[in-house]
């Protein structure tokens, strides 16, 4: 993230900021429209100029600007997280009269290093890819920065190292002081993909490999975290509120025998007892108003917060009454839709890192001389468990005989996992069962002996 300091706030000065970043970012062979092709902000002044941001220096359309509603920072959750790690270097009320541009950089430096769940750990700056297209499919560079214990002498220190990732192959950097300084320690060979022969050689794609939740590059986290938070939150105010303290337990004295609260409120938890008197028919004593805490309220808005929590999510209540009982195959189903449409995006998106993987192994192997596979077919299944009614899948399959083919069936069969082991086993047994007929001579269309009116059958020779 970045942050330009604005003078006036004005839009005329916003558009002016905004065209200096675009030729700024032209300058390294970047469209700003591939970095940020679409633009959330909120409905400030400093905004209202949407074809500023928009276009680019010729007029053409490069992003999307779009305004988020008022009081709803949940639209932009990314922003506002950012907005919250600022606020923790520069507080609120601080004045930015004595900033400069130079400030906000190191301030939004800071912001940036700190790492993150979504990025597996690491810093929003570590990883930057640099794509070719606005889809996100053909991936141009990538540049990775991260920090190196190094010492001189006794000194311990850190050094920033910046990784640059082309079809040129990987160039190293030590970052000092704002400007990129070759890495004396790293070889010239290393700064290709790969050795042949005893010769630096590169690839015709970079090998990274962007493995996305969906299309939109949007994580499950973003959907479900802001919800979680909004529960912990409720359940955190409903412990608090029913624990007993001044705010809602108030205590009437009467003729209370001290001179102020304070020393009331130390007597009560130092002895567990206070001194009151009685003025004539007035006694004295100490009465508790209880407020009462609504938990019923509390509830329905759990119960609100978890119903948004699964839905965002795609998931499933395990507590839904649809699973009471001996549920039919039909409510499973349906119960466990929104999961098997987030696998399907799932499996797209992993569908598409595998067919980039694979063609690194293929030019691997000819370039190892182990053979042309390009064009070969390869399938990558992905497995999905799902809750069954067994028994209903069962007796299914039993309706189906006849109908089906054995190997169709045996497929559905709930307790098969490999449908041609099954049949092989099927085809055995019935050979032993065979081989077990023949060696007792039994033959099915031999007459049996008959035993009439309940007596032993008897030979006669």
């Amino acid at each position: 993230m970045i942050g330009i300091l604005l003078e006036n706030k004005t839009a005329a000065e916003a558009a002016e900021k905004i065209m200096l970043l675009k030729t700024r970012l032209k300058s390294f062979n970047f469209n700003f429209g591939d970095i940020a092709p679409i633009l959330l902000t909120d409905n400030g002044g400093e905004f209202s100029n949407a074809s500023a941001f928009e276009n680019d220096e010729g007029g053409n359309l490069e992003t999307h600007l779009f305004y988020c509603e008022p009081n709803s920072p949940y639209e932009k959750p990314d922003i506002e997280k950012n907005h919250t790690l600022f606020r923790d270097i520069v507080p609120k009320g601080c004045s930015f009269d004595d900033f400069s541009q130079e400030t906000v950089d190191l301030i939004f430096s800071h912001v940036n290093a700190v790492k993150r769940k979504q990025f597996n750990g690491k810093s929003a700056y570590e990883i930057l890819p640099f794509w070719k297209d606005s889809e996100h499919t053909v991936l141009e560079a990538a540049i990775r920065l991260y920090q190196v214990e190094a010492y001189e002498g006794d000194v311990h220190k850190l050094v920033e190292k910046v990784e640059i990732y082309d079809l040129q192959g990987v160039h190293c950097f030590i970052l000092d002081n704002g400007s990129l300084v070759p890495d004396s320690d790293v070889k010239e060979c290393d700064c290709a993909y790969v050795n042949g022969s005893g010769k630096p050689l590169n690839w015709e794609k970079i090998p990274l490999f962007a493995i996305k939740y969906n299309e939109r590059e949007t994580p499950l986290i973003k959907k479900v975290k802001t919800l979680q938070d909004g529960i912990n939150v409720m359940l955190s105010d409903f412990e608090n509120n029913m624990q007993e303290d001044a705010r809602n337990t108030i205590l009437v004295l009467k003729n209370y025998d001290g001179t102020n609260l304070g020393e009331f409120r130390r007597n009560l938890a130092t002895y567990g007892a206070v001194k009151v008197r009685c003025d004539g028919d007035a006694n004295g004593g100490v009465e508790s108003l209880e407020i009462e805490v609504n938990s019923a309220n509390y509830k329905a808005i759990l119960e609100i917060f978890k119903k948004s929590l699964i839905e965002n999510a795609m998931g499933y209540d395990a507590k839904d009454d649809r699973l009471s009982g001996n549920p039919n195959q039909m409510n499973i189903q349906s119960m466990y839709s929104d999961i098997d449409l987030d696998a399907n995006d799932m499996e797209t998106e992993l569908q598409a890192a595998f067919e980039e993987i694979l063609w690194f192994v293929n030019a691997h192997l000819a370039n190892t001389g182990k053979g042309n596979f390009e064009g070969e077919g390869v399938n990558v299944v992905f497995n999905r468990d799902m809750l069954m009614n067994e028994t209903e899948v069962i007796a299914n399959c039993q309706a189906s005989v006849g109908i089906l083919s054995d190997e169709t069936i045996i497929g559905q069969h709930p307790w098969v996992d490999d449908v041609q082991e099954e049949l092989e086993r099927l085809k055995k047994q019935k050979e032993e069962q065979e081989n077990e007929f023949e060696q007792r001579g039994y033959d099915p269309f031999e007459k049996q002996p008959q035993n009439i009116g309940g007596g032993e059958s008897k030979n006669e020779e």
